[in-house]
């Protein structure tokens, strides 16, 4: 999955479409965040609860990673 992730991070970079940077370190922090994720999900005692709001805070964290409008 993190080779998967890496190469979809490159290409999007190359796009302008995330901000350019170190992307195999920045791929690498965006994988452990969702596997942390998962993990949240795994000791949760209501699961079906809490995955859209660990989904919503993994999509926050996404949508850093793209370029601010005019910078």
């Amino acid at each position: 999955m993190l080779r998967v992730l890496l190469g979809g991070m490159r290409r999007a970079a190359e796009g302008g479409r995330i901000a350019g940077g170190n992307v195999p370190a920045r791929a690498q922090l965006v994988f452990g965040s969702i596997c942390e994720g998962g993990m949240l999900l795994a000791r949760s005692a209501d699961p079906e609860a809490d995955l859209p709001l660990i989904a919503a805070e993994l999509d926050r964290l996404l949508e850093a990673l793209r370029p601010s409008v005019g910078g």
